[in-house]
């Protein structure tokens, strides 16, 4: 039984990593829900190091910033289009739902290739270029619901974007640490994690959504606001990121 209690109360982001050697490797995450880890010694660990970097997976969606206004800039709009300058909503919950989904599962999946590269030490691209990237992004997300660009194919422009992303966390990766005998186990499970926490947050907001569609207010109150709100934050983090200064603006 080890404890681990170091930082928890100043930062509730940071982790610990557990590499234990004790009549076989053992693995752990230490975080402020989890700050005890047991082992039976004689046991294997696979089940644990799954349930942490499953549960680290989820919080990485659920704490980032950037990760979630990108959702919700790809959500806002999924129960209408824009087009010819009207609007038009969707006709069938079922069908949203589906197509939704599989944007958001093409993201996991780019987002699973890039971030399993980066943190396996295939490739490592310059973190100044990847969250640029990552600001991007958002930037692009918001925009085009106010003027839209894309309306077609928005599966691979989700795909592209999941690619940068995983490569943005996987720095985060890197500097924790993953376990040596469950590598793989563990990026299994961290984009498990990423990508169940996705499709909560989009049962949260579809439903709500398609059910408000054709009122006036969805589009005037809630998704021009909202996108125009997202284009911001986009455009402040993409200049704090891309010159290397201090707007004052929420980091990611």
């Amino acid at each position: 039984s080890l404890k681990y209690d170091l930082l928890f109360d100043v930062d509730a982001l940071h982790r610990g990593m557990l590499n234990l050697d004790l009549r076989g490797t053992h693995s752990g995450l230490f975080s402020p829900d989890e700050r005890v880890l047991r082992y039976n010694v004689a046991g294997a660990s696979g089940r644990t190091v799954f349930t942490q970097y499953f549960r680290a997976g989820i919080w990485h969606v659920w704490t980032g910033w950037d990760h979630m206004l990108f959702l919700v800039g790809l959500f806002l709009p999924a129960v209408v289009r824009r087009r010819n300058g009207e609007w038009i909503a969707a006709t069938d919950l079922k069908v949203t739902l589906t197509v939704t989904a599989i944007m958001v599962t093409a993201f996991t999946l780019a987002h699973a290739l890039s971030l399993s590269l980066a943190a396996t030490g295939w490739f490592s691209p310059p973190s100044r270029l990847v969250e640029s990237g990552v600001a991007a992004s958002v930037l692009f997300a918001g925009l085009n619901n106010l003027v839209p660009m894309v309306y077609r194919r928005l599966l691979w422009l989700a795909a592209g974007f999941g690619l940068i992303h995983g490569a943005a966390i996987a720095g985060g990766l890197i500097e924790l640490g993953l376990p040596a005998g469950d590598r793989v186990w563990s990026l299994l499970a961290f984009n498990l994690g990423v990508e169940t926490a996705q499709l909560f947050v989009l049962l949260a907001v579809i439903p709500a959504s398609f059910i408000c569609r054709r009122s006036w207010w969805y589009r005037w109150l809630l998704l021009i606001p909202g996108s125009a709100f997202i284009t911001g934050i986009g455009l402040l983090w993409l200049i704090q990121r891309a010159f290397n200064v201090d707007l004052g603006v929420l980091p990611f």
